[in-house]
């Protein structure tokens, strides 16, 4: 731990590594950000899902010498959610960081000091409102609520049947992917 207040040489070699990490974080948060755009709800799930299966910390902060292509877990999520609410997907977001929440105080690990300065929540917010105008101007349709779009509503739909019920989305699963492939150009 070290205290943020004493600017030494410590602290600058450590910020100096997370602005460097910042340049590949801010592609994967791009990425997170425009399937948000596109897919709505059914990312955030997905997000969750992966991880949960890959375990691990989801609050890691690289140090100096640690190599971090992704940004963790945690931030991922609170950009996730970020967009979710941009787009007017309130109850989605709602719905999802209740789930995560849930997630991460039945884990071990905890959100360190080092989160809230390589993360900072302003940051994510900024990289949140670009990613959606990039997105934009590449001439990408925006999902809302009430018009995901084709591939997105199902999307929606096989994670909603996955997170009311197993055998529900199992007995449909063979039904929704026939659909996507209908659907797709």
């Amino acid at each position: 731990m070290y205290d943020i207040r004493n600017n030494n040489e410590e602290n600058t070699r450590l910020y100096d590594h997370w602005m460097k990490s910042w340049m590949n974080w801010a592609i994967e948060f791009f990425c997170d950000i425009f399937a948000v755009c596109t897919l709505g709800g059914s990312f955030a799930w997905a997000h969750l899902y992966l991880s949960l299966k890959r375990g691990g910390n989801p609050f890691f902060v690289p140090v100096v010498g640690q190599v971090s292509d992704h940004p963790n877990d945690e931030a991922r999520a609170k950009v996730i959610d970020i967009v979710l609410n941009q787009l007017g997907f309130t109850e989605k977001a709602n719905e999802f960081s209740s789930k995560w929440n849930s997630y991460t105080r039945l884990i071990s690990y905890r959100i360190s000091d080092e989160f809230k300065h390589a993360f900072p929540d302003e940051l994510l917010e900024k990289c949140a409102d670009a990613g959606i105008q990039a997105t934009k101007m590449i001439n990408c349709r925006l999902v809302e609520p009430d018009n995901l779009g084709k591939a997105a509503t199902l999307l929606n739909e096989a994670w909603q049947n996955f997170l009311s019920s197993a055998d529900i989305y199992i007995q449909g699963e063979a039904n929704i992917i026939n659909r996507l492939k209908n659907n797709l150009p």
